[in-house]
């Protein structure tokens, strides 16, 4: 420690402010002249000690001056210690000081007046006195501006503080209302929680409960109260808005789910139209389409009776048409709510030969040959354009894959359970055995890229009509050998 010294104190007066010597001690005379300068670290300085003596406080101290010269008046006219806590005179130091003024000895004369400034660092006090400042400053803001309670209980069971916003978002609650409450009783599904922190458990709970009606929720955090034996404090979050907000999701999510369901039935159902628009709608078409063009080309050279024959077929093929249409439409009709199936007796051998007399140019054309042996006295009890649609799609599968004078077979035998099995068997290249339980799916990413790929669909929904009729639908097959299509419907 360096110390400036000046002859006009005495050494009584010096023992007396080396006793008091803090970081900082200044002594100045009655007009505020600094006349010498003890310090135990010259950097708390914001200039050299020797730059002080002679000058007064309001030539070194900037701004801090006038309250130093209000500070040390104070000390003058009292003739009592005062404080003044600053911050250092350069602002981008951090550090704080607490400065006691005292006098040390009185004269009428201002130039003999003796006074001592003690100044200590209390940079460490201030920021820690900052951060509990801001520690209770966020605290605060919890209490007053988020949903929460901050509440304590004794041994008992009793509240005896209570304090926060969230008091305030359930009807009939206060802090004048919950303080001397039984808190067992004010939140009974608590009790086990409560046990637990007053036996001194860090223990968490929700905390749940009706008031006129409405549910209300609050998760509460329980510590041991350290300085209230067996007593606990308590911080309740209102979570109420984040439970009631989680059902409607919930419910949304279900009515969402619901729709998206109802969506991808939808969407099914639009890929089966267009299914039957492509595998229905387009083979009559092209037939008519086949037979026009060629009426076109040899109109010319045709004599009256062949012009009939071939009207006559354009006249059978456009009614097969509509009674294909009619049956399409009975199919929509049938996947509505609402649709009641009423069955009838259908003679089986009609049916397959109106089924195939769209294929007929095009097996004329390939040189195929189909063969109905079913028995003209077989009936099945089933709804006439249902059956006309699956028996046209089996036999519109086996017509596309048989071979150049292949052929196609229709038959039907008696069932075991009072049943007719219908058949139609063609001589195709078959279908592989991985796929053929996929064959009445109809959305499957594998057979998109097989053979039977434009099948899919218009398969699924004769599954779902003979589903209907009260039968079954079901395939047989080898590579190399042709492929079977099997269905039951009641006799």
């Amino acid at each position: 420690m360096s110390v400036e010294n000046n002859a006009t104190v005495p050494a009584a007066h010096l023992q007396a402010l080396l006793t008091a010597l803090d970081d900082i001690v200044f002594e100045i005379n009655g007009d505020l002249v600094f006349k010498n300068v003890w310090v135990r670290d010259e950097s708390n300085l914001f200039m050299p000690k020797a730059a002080f003596l002679g000058k007064r406080i309001p030539d070194v101290m900037g701004d801090l001056s006038e309250r130093f010269v209000a500070t040390v008046g104070e000390a003058m006219k009292t003739n009592k210690a005062q404080e003044l806590v600053y911050p250092h005179i350069d602002n981008s130091k951090p550090n704080w000081y607490r400065a006691t003024v005292r006098t040390v000895m009185e004269s009428p004369s201002p130039a003999d007046y003796q006074l001592i400034i003690a100044i200590r660092d209390i940079t460490a006090a201030k920021q820690a006195e900052s951060e509990i400042q801001e520690k209770n400053r966020i605290l605060d803001g919890l209490l007053n501006n988020l949903p929460v309670i901050l509440y304590r209980m004794n041994a008992d069971g009793k509240i005896t503080a209570a304090d926060g916003a969230g008091i305030y978002t359930v009807p009939g609650w206060s802090n004048e209302a919950l303080v001397g409450t039984n808190g067992f009783v004010l939140a009974a599904d608590m009790k086990e929680t409560f046990l637990k922190g007053m036996a001194g458990l860090q223990c968490r709970a929700l905390n749940s409960f009706v008031i006129n009606g409405a549910d209300y929720y609050f998760d509460t955090m329980v510590v041991p109260d350290k300085n209230n034996p067996g007593g606990i404090i308590c911080f309740a979050v209102d979570v109420t808005t984040a439970k009631r907000t989680r059902r409607e999701l919930e419910e949304s999510f279900r009515h969402i789910e619901k729709q998206a369901a109802q969506l991808l039935i939808d969407n099914n159902f639009k890929d089966r139209i267009l299914s039957i628009i492509s595998h229905d709608l387009r083979q009559p078409m092209a037939s008519v389409m086949a037979l026009t063009s060629l009426l076109q080309d040899m109109d010319d050279s045709l004599s009256e009776q062949e012009l009939k024959n071939a009207f006559g077929e354009l006249n059978r093929m456009a009614n097969r048409n509509m009674r294909m249409l009619d049956g399409i439409l009975l199919w929509i009709k049938s996947e509505t709510k609402g649709y009641v199936y009423e069955p009838h007796k259908v003679r089986l051998w009609d049916n397959m030969d109106d089924a195939n007399g769209i294929y007929e140019y095009d097996q004329r054309l390939r040189q195929i040959v189909f063969v109905n042996e079913i028995n003209v006295d077989t009936t099945v009890n089933a709804h006439e354009q249902m059956l006309l649609f699956v028996n046209r799609n089996l036999i519109g599968n086996a017509t596309k894959y048989s071979p150049t004078n292949g052929r196609i077979t229709a038959r039907a035998t008696k069932g075991n359970n009072n049943d007719v099995v219908i058949s139609i068997t063609d001589e195709g290249q078959g279908v592989a055995k991985e796929f053929l339980d996929k064959l009445f799916s109809p959305v499957n990413h594998e057979l998109q890229s097989s053979k039977v790929q434009s099948a899919g669909i218009a398969l699924s929904i004769c599954r779902d009509l003979v589903a209907g009729m009260g039968g079954k639908i079901w395939v047989e097959s080898e590579m190399g050998k042709g492929a079977t299509f099997f269905y039951s419907l009641p006799c």
